[in-house]
């Protein structure tokens, strides 16, 4: 197969080549290195790469011109949502206009399948597990870009005859993390042997999904023969709190150390939860997630 993966230097790309790579896939990753990495951890050998901005029409329509794409993961985005929120005109750029020409490339060279990474940042917010009929209403700007962007994806699998995948994910974490989200921040913090660590609201409760779990549901759903479009959640069904976090870490870490409360670290807007129900993506391709948290999180601080 053709493979395309825009993004494909970042954190959750990292993952999915593992995948790919152990194919026999001809397959090109397109990314601007903003947060991705090329080497060992990232793009690896076998891999072509092209140094490119999703936001650039030409330049990435040329790619599909050349490659003819049979599928198509589309991860290229600004995920952080304080990045998100600080620079909001710079997020719709990338996340709404660079998804427009993704979509527009497909277009003019249709793949077979396009695999679109949204986000659970999406929905509205709820107490209970979101199902994917649930009603849309994301609270920051982040959310509302991948709304946009799976609206783009909509009209694509009406415009075409690209069996379209939308993944909403939920809170991904792992090695090679290109992001100071709550785990790579709060283990980093813990490394450096401080005696106390500094955070942020220690209650609101999240799906923490594996990204090598993500990468394999993302393998498996573009091998779907679902018909024109397909949205699925891609969580673990468990909700887990910061406080909750921290006690993990702290069993696995051999010195104690105290948790502070920094006011600076709260947000001004956050959901209390965030949890997924993944009953219809265990129905579609019998999916579960492999990896235990407090296996991933021991890992990670055993990592240099």
């Amino acid at each position: 197969m053709r493979v395309l993966v825009t993004g494909g230097a970042g954190f959750i790309g990292s993952h999915l080549l593992k995948h790919l790579s152990g194919g026999n896939h001809k397959v090109v990753v397109y990314d601007n290195l903003t947060a991705g990495r090329v080497g060992t951890n990232s793009v690896r050998g076998g891999t072509e790469f092209i140094l490119g901005d999703v936001r650039d029409d030409v330049r990435l329509t040329q790619v599909f011109n050349d490659l003819k794409p049979e599928i198509v993961f589309h991860l290229a985005a600004i995920h952080f949502i304080p990045a998100c929120e600080s620079n909001p005109a710079e997020a719709i750029s990338v996340n709404v206009a660079g998804t427009a020409n993704v979509s527009k490339a497909c277009q003019e060279y249709p793949p077979a399948k396009l695999v679109f990474a949204s986000s659970a940042a999406v929905y509205q917010p709820s107490a209970r597990p979101h199902r994917e009929s649930d009603p849309l209403g994301p609270i920051d700007v982040y959310g509302v870009t991948k709304c946009a962007g799976e609206q783009l994806v909509q009209l694509l699998s009406r415009r075409t005859a690209v069996s379209c995948v939308i993944a909403r994910l939920f809170n991904v974490y792992g090695p090679n993390e290109t992001n100071p989200h709550v785990i790579p921040d709060i283990t980093a913090q813990v490394q450096s042997g401080k005696p106390a660590i500094a955070l942020g609201d220690l209650e609101p409760v999240r799906d923490y999904v594996a990204a090598k779990d993500v990468a394999r549901a993302l393998i498996n759903l573009s091998t779907l023969n679902e018909g024109s479009l397909l949205t699925t959640n891609v969580g673990t069904g468990r909700g887990t709190a910061v406080s909750g976090l921290v006690e993990i870490i702290q069993r696995n870490w051999p010195s104690p150390f105290k948790v502070l409360q920094d006011e600076s670290r709260l947000r001004k807007v956050d959901r209390p939860c965030l949890v997924a129900d993944v009953s219809g993506l265990r129905g579609l391709i019998g999916w579960v997630p492999e990896s235990s948290l407090e296996n991933e999180l021991a890992a990670l601080l055993k990592a240099p």
